[in-house]
């Protein structure tokens, strides 16, 4: 079965959705209406997040509901890749997935995505904007990684 997948930040790149789920899916670029795009600093994450590898510059993007658009990429994946992407964004720990109404082309679809809901945050262009706010060759190792353990988590 297939989900749609709305990718937004590093996600919207195609080398770090290949390093999370292990092979370069279709995909293509969509508007998500309605919500803000947002930095969230280390300082800001939960303390059950482990990001210790990334060191204390660590910053991630993340959107919440609000005046303003994100631009990314809807993929289209396997369910099991959405599974692997749904642990890479610790799911529960950090980021709470929904369902939302993607602009692809012409028409509007729903994708899966996740959010956050902290008004803290601070707001940035959700249109133009860098996808990668650390360094990306770390991600995809880490990614890569992530990847493996939990194939062998899933088998034990």
């Amino acid at each position: 079965m297939e989900v749609l997948y709305f990718g937004y930040g590093a996600n919207s790149s195609e080398e770090m959705i290949e390093a999370i789920v292990g092979r370069k899916p279709n995909g293509a670029p969509a508007i998500l209406e309605a919500h803000e795009l947002c930095i969230q600093n280390l300082e800001e994450i939960s303390e059950e997040v482990i990001l210790a590898e990334f060191g204390p510059t660590f910053r991630t993007y993340c959107i919440r509901p609000g005046k303003g658009v994100v631009k990314g990429t809807l993929w289209i994946l396997r369910n099991e890749e959405h599974d692997l992407i749904k642990n890479w964004e610790k799911h529960g720990l950090w980021y709470h997935p929904v369902e939302v109404e993607i602009k692809h082309r012409t028409n509007i679809v729903k994708a899966h995505t996740e959010t956050i809901n902290d008004p803290k945050l601070k707001k940035v262009d959700g249109y133009l904007y860098p996808p990668f706010l650390n360094d990306k060759e770390k991600m995809f190792e880490v990614a890569r990684r992530e990847r493996e353990k939990y194939g062998k988590n899933k088998k034990s």
